[in-house]
């Protein structure tokens, strides 16, 4: 497929068209971990606009890996060239480098695609869940897959990394996510009992050669999937939830009591002078 086809297909999937929520606050269960452990960053960047996370080339890599991911999941035609050309279409930024994107995102695709992806019945993909906490409050967001049934299923996060050390837990922060993933999928009638997260690096070339013997050591680590999985408790649904009631509360105090934003999100740059 040539790339001047790719528009007449699909919208550029990596550019971001804004949603059509009309709620004052929106918070995603990719951000709600940042609420938890910084509160004052994520009221920095989804309110201000601040200190926003523009994107980089390992973010890049992951959102080719997940968008090859949806496509094969879904059964729907993909080619290098119509990745390329999306890329292509990206507006400049100092911090992505798209020729080592287009090199780099194939090997993790391709692993992820025929070693889990294909080998594990869905219920859906890329899945959007919302519920609206208040008036003025939603939260919201695209689950990259669910499995199993509406009475007992199992959310599953992609993630990408770059160490050669495989991932042997799922860390609180992504857990955070998964719950909150899990929090939606309630609200949208779903009873989730499991959260996956399933990683998949990239190609590590550690080799190198030594001053002593002048001899190559080290070596090449193919991508490599790792699936990590963990009951959902009671214990968790109570943590989550309790912190949902508390981002809604934090923010109805900030509306409420606007000299003391900075007290509310603990950070004095906001003190009204």
């Amino acid at each position: 497929m040539s790339h001047g086809h790719s528009k007449d297909i699909i919208d550029n999937p990596f550019i971001y068209t804004g949603n059509n929520h009309n709620s004052k606050y929106r918070i995603s269960p990719s951000q709600f971990g940042k609420f938890v452990s910084t509160h004052w960053t994520w009221y920095r960047e989804a309110v201000l606009g601040l200190d926003k996370f523009e994107g980089n080339t390992a973010s890049v890599i992951g959102t080719c890996v997940h968008l090859c991911a949806e496509y094969a999941a879904l059964g729907k035609p993909i080619t290098h060239d119509m990745i390329c050309a999306w890329l292509d279409e990206l507006p400049y930024h100092v911090d992505i480098d798209i020729e080592e994107v287009k090199l780099q995102y194939k090997e993790p695709a391709i692993v992820l695609v025929n070693q889990y992806v294909l080998q594990h019945k869905m219920l859906y993909v890329e899945k959007d869940l919302e519920y609206s906490l208040t008036d003025d409050i939603l939260v919201s967001g695209q689950l990259d897959r669910l499995e199993g049934n509406t009475d007992e299923c199992m959310i599953v996060d992609y993630k990408s990394h770059s160490s050669k050390t495989e991932p042997k837990y799922i860390p609180q922060h992504y857990k955070t996510q998964l719950l909150s993933y899990d929090y939606l999928a309630r609200k949208n009638g779903y009873n989730p009992t499991r959260m996956r997260l399933v990683y998949v690096s990239r190609e590590i070339d550690d080799r190198y050669i030594s001053e002593k013997t002048g001899k190559q050591c080290g070596k090449v680590h193919p991508p490599k999937v790792t699936v990590l999985t963990e009951e959902v408790t009671q214990e968790d649904r109570d943590f989550i939830d309790g912190m949902i009631e508390l981002f809604v509360d934090t923010i109805e105090a900030s509306e409420k009591y606007p000299e003391l934003k900075h007290v509310i999100w603990h950070d004095p740059r906001l003190k009204e002078k």
